[in-house]
């Protein structure tokens, strides 16, 4: 809507003021005119009176409008400038108007009601065009919003909520759930397979080192033969154990590593010492520097994604938007269609036979 700028509209008042002003002096010289003049032309009564009125009227009007906002003529006169000394007793009582009569519930209730704003809605965001709008709106919304926020502030916020989250939460207890969760069945057998292996590797690898040990505890006396003998005899060991394992399912091994593994997990979840030495792990990782590095760094790789997302057309972004509209828009279609069955009685657009 124009608004006037406020020098125009005080040129219009001060414009109707003299116009105004122009009328009551005309009435009251024509009202001075018919009085002089009546006794000679009688019919000057009627423009008398016409004149009389119209001086009535308005200083009759001049003094109500002027009465709403001051005082006319600056004088005390009784229920005056009504606007500035109960301005806010109006206030007050058209506030109160307007809630009892048209923002209480049954009126909203009723009004939204008749509106149906979602089924109207979800019948606009049906056709293609609509639901990708939307997509590309919400992506460059999303980007705006990304663009405004301070790193900072949403970095210290993911970090508060973080620690928190993390201080709240029993470390020893929660690894041995996830323990027992995850090592079940085969994936132990996995485990034992996987650490012989790794002493395996471990004992190829570093060989020399090991022979030089056993060397080293050997007598001067005992031969090297010996001692190749015994690493030897180490390796085979090895080796023969992961022959064994993958081999037999019911390998002694296994037992007994199941065993060590359900005793170290109802550690975890019961013994005091393990669970006060998860509570000092903890301590030391949240207060650690890394923590605050990596959250930003979260922060920033999640904000570089998010904006590259929203600018391209083909992004997974929107269309994760589109996805989740179109796939709304179904679901209505869908319930629209068993409204129908539920109404005809079989499928939409067959009448029941008689």
């Amino acid at each position: 809507m124009y608004i006037r700028e406020e020098p125009n509209r005080l040129g219009e008042l001060r414009r109707m003021q003299r116009i105004a002003t122009g009328f009551l002096v005309v009435a009251a010289l024509l009202f001075v005119a018919a009085l002089r003049f009546e006794a000679a032309y009688p019919w000057l009564g009627f423009v008398r009176a016409a004149a009389e009125g119209a001086m009535v009227g308005g200083l009759a009007d001049w003094f109500a409008v002027t009465a709403l906002f001051r005082r006319p003529l600056g004088l005390p006169i009784p229920h005056t400038a009504i606007i500035q000394t109960r301005k806010d007793a109006i206030g007050a009582s058209i506030g109160s108007f307007v809630r009892d009569n048209f923002l209480t519930t049954e009126v909203l209730t009723g009004r939204l009601s008749a509106i149906n704003v979602a089924h109207r809605l979800g019948a606009w965001l049906e056709h293609p065009e609509a639901a990708e709008r939307v997509a590309r709106l919400g992506a460059s919304g999303a980007a705006g919003a990304l663009r405004i926020v301070n790193d900072a502030d949403v970095q210290a916020l993911i970090e508060r909520s973080l620690i928190t989250r993390i201080e709240n939460t029993p470390v020893a207890p929660l690894l041995g759930r996830g323990l027992s969760a995850v090592l079940i069945g085969q994936r132990r057998r996995d485990l034992l397979y996987a650490i012989v292996q790794l002493a395996a590797q471990l004992i190829t690898e570093n060989g020399p080192a090991i022979r030089k040990r056993i060397a080293e505890g050997s007598p001067w006396w005992m031969p090297r033969s010996v001692d190749r003998s015994i690493y030897n005899r180490l390796v085979d060991t090895v080796a023969a154990t992961l022959n064994e394992l993958s081999q037999d399912p019911d390998h002694p091994l296994h037992a007994q590593f199941d065993a060590v593994v359900e005793r170290f997990i109802e550690r975890l979840q019961s013994d005091p010492e393990l669970i006060a030495k998860g509570e000092e792990y903890k301590a030391e990782l949240t207060g650690h520097p890394i923590v605050r590095e990596l959250v930003a760094s979260l922060w920033r790789d999640l904000k570089s994604y998010l904006l590259e997302q929203s600018e391209r057309d083909d992004s997974a972004l929107r269309a994760t938007i589109l996805r989740g509209i179109e796939r709304r828009a179904r679901g209505r279609q869908h319930r629209q269609q068993r409204a129908a069955r539920a109404t005809t009685g079989g499928e939409p657009g067959w009448a029941n036979p008689p």
